[in-house]
């Protein structure tokens, strides 16, 4: 992929993620919004990170067939970075929907059944953020591994070694404060409604531990 313009790339990645968006209101309706409202967040989650998997592995087969770049070694690092951004996409989008739900049962505008089991949040925020930890730990290998690889090619001296070193800095320092802000995009919505739980009236309270 690096032989490709950024135009061209960014092309590559765009229409795939046009066509989901597109997709997503429909999907949305049908498949979110007709379920009950304790289910709605899991369903949200699912469905935003399989619209991104799916975009992902289009870009891959686009890559392999109209430019003949490897599946594996090409198209799959490309899936893996879109399937981490869906990651965030998804909780970003269940917590979204999270907080509705939790604030019409504030508002007494919805009356929900309890959930028949509880799932205790610390679980599921570890769960999180064991997968998390173990993506970006997964796209800033690959990063290094393809800038090692880029080095490998060029025509080294001490001038062109210390400009290259700095650029490769600054791409992983860039890609680790891009992962860093989606983290933190996370964060507080997850304390807002750690805050909504907290305030909630009992029966309100159980529905709200269905938090991604």
């Amino acid at each position: 992929m690096v032989r490709l313009p950024v135009w061209e790339l960014g092309l590559i990645i765009l229409v795939p993620m046009g066509a989901a968006y597109l997709l997503r209101g429909v999907l949305e309706k049908r498949f979110v919004d007709q379920l009950p409202a304790i289910n709605q967040s899991v369903a949200q989650f699912r469905m935003e990170l399989g619209l991104f998997f799916l975009a992902g592995m289009v870009m891959a087969f686009i890559l392999l067939f109209f430019y003949h770049f490897p599946l594996l070694q090409s198209g799959m690092k490309l899936v893996l970075g879109i399937f981490t951004i869906g990651l965030f996409a998804g909780f970003d989008m269940a917590l979204a929907r999270e907080r509705l739900v939790i604030k019409s049962a504030l508002s007494g505008e919805a009356s929900y059944e309890p959930p028949i089991e509880l799932s205790p949040m610390t679980r599921k925020f570890s769960f999180v953020a064991t997968v998390i930890l173990l993506l970006i730990t997964a796209v800033i290998i690959l990063v290094i591994i393809r800038d090692m690889q880029w080095l490998g090619e060029q025509d080294l001296t001490l001038i062109s070694l210390s400009d290259l070193s700095r650029s490769v800095l600054i791409e992983i320092v860039s890609i680790m404060g891009f992962l860093l802000l989606m983290v933190i995009n996370l964060v507080f919505p997850t304390l807002g409604i750690c805050v909504s739980c907290l305030i909630t009236r009992p029966g309100s309270l159980k529905m709200s531990v269905r938090v991604i």
